[in-house]
């Protein structure tokens, strides 16, 4: 079936470790700059029954992109998979799906032009034929073990196309006896691995938590609050994040919770359940966890201090990541004190060892300084970046100046002669 949002964003980030939001301005550009995808915002795989019309004219853009489009048009446009065309299955927006504009791959970036391809070969699969496989199942005893051995071949690839045929196939019923050679080994298990942005789309698929156009926005605000950190291609709960977790209600740390309350809305807008019962019921919920947290003897620790003293008033540092790299900010409100944590690295070239240099904030003002040859140097103001040559410059000066000197004239050289003679 064709792709919606969470699912692409899921194989996107399988495949190429790309994040939720990522994902998600990259198929908005594809929608919104190239118009070459239809609404990207969507949580359905299935197509309205008006769209059926539409088939052929999308298969006509595609046929100077792909090769199959020309064989499916010749085909007739017909589509293999008629259960994706379902009203009932629709909500707000269909799936994903490329439209009848033309793709020009020449204005596609790398990026965009992978997601392209993932929603591509979705909607050519709908033109190809059944992928057809025979599996076979054998239970073989040794001892008072039991062996259970599979064989899967693919009879007609369809629209995998890129899976295999099988030619030849072990013949199950003709072996009479297998030759035992195995050993039995114990070992630890393993933790379980942490959650991709893939995975934990999956889940929050699962739960109800957020719609496909706001999950991408959750993720990373978690991330901005230091509450989640990636490490690698994985998600993990940092220790803010688990303090928060122990202060709250476990019931608001609990998806159930939010299930329970889309269920609600969804019944109200429905007309089943009574709006001013379902908001009472939030307002008592709301009371008793504010008394909850009122009374509570639990301790908050602010993860983000260091050991660090502020050189202005000499509360502690905390750290913050921010855009531009991680910093250090006084914890007094009342001192406005920040440095970058680690220096930042400028285009600014050292003469020694024509290495970068590192912009270091001093007592007296920023100032440039190589950590290989430790040489420093003034951070020019404007002027005297505006008096400083251009490279075009350079090359004009050194020309002229390197230049061998010109040839002595004829007079010179004979008067040079005769002071010889003389």
């Amino acid at each position: 079936m064709p792709y919606d949002l969470t699912e692409l964003q899921q194989v996107a980030n399988s495949l190429y470790q790309y994040s939720a939001k990522k994902t998600l301005n990259l198929v908005q550009s594809l929608y919104e700059t190239h118009k070459i995808v239809s609404y990207p915002r969507t949580d359905s795989k299935y197509l309205p029954q008006d769209l059926a019309s539409t088939m052929k004219e999308r298969l006509q853009a595609l046929a100077g992109y792909d090769e199959r489009a020309k064989k499916y048009l010749a085909q007739g446009a017909q589509v293999k998979q008629k259960a994706v065309f379902n009203d009932k299955k629709v909500t707000d927006h269909y799936a994903l799906i490329p439209t009848e504009e033309r793709p020009r791959s020449e204005k596609l970036s790398t990026d965009e032009s992978r997601i392209y391809h993932l929603i591509l070969e979705r909607f050519l699969g709908l033109f190809a034929e059944a992928y057809q496989t025979a599996k076979t199942t054998a239970e073989v005893q040794i001892g008072s073990e039991t062996f259970v051995f599979t064989q899967e071949e693919v009879l007609a690839a369809g629209w995998k196309n890129d899976a295999t045929v099988a030619k030849n196939s072990l013949d199950w019923q003709g072996i009479k006896s297998l030759k035992g050679d195995f050993a039995i080994t114990k070992e630890l298990t393993s933790a379980p691995r942490l959650l991709s942005e893939g995975t934990l789309l999956a889940q929050m698929e699962k739960y109800n938590l957020g719609t496909p156009a706001t999950r991408a926005e959750i993720i990373e605000k978690l991330l901005k609050s230091e509450l989640m950190e990636r490490r690698g291609n994985g998600l993990a709960v940092t220790p803010k994040g688990k303090q928060l977790l122990s202060l709250v209600n476990p019931s608001l740390a609990s998806p159930e919770l939010t299930a329970k309350w889309e269920q609600s809305l969804e019944a109200i807008a429905q007309g089943k359940e009574d709006p001013k019962k379902f908001l009472k019921e939030i307002e008592d919920a709301t009371r008793k966890l504010v008394s909850e947290i009122k009374d509570s003897k639990e301790t908050y620790k602010d993860f983000s201090l260091t050991t660090k003293i502020c050189p202005e008033c000499g509360s502690q540092l905390k750290e913050r990541n921010t855009r531009d790299g991680k910093i250090y900010l006084c914890s007094n409100s009342e001192c406005n004190y920040r440095r970058r944590k680690e220096p930042k690295v400028s285009n600014h070239r050292c003469p020694q060892c024509h290495k970068k240099m590192e912009i270091i904030d001093g007592k007296n003002g920023a100032f440039f300084k190589c950590k290989f040859c430790g040489i420093t140097e003034k951070i020019p103001d404007k002027q005297e970046r505006k008096k400083k040559l251009s490279k075009q410059e350079e090359r004009r000066l050194l020309k002229k100046y390197s230049q061998e000197e010109e040839l002595e004239s004829p007079l010179a050289a004979a008067l040079k002669a005769a002071m010889k003679e003389q």
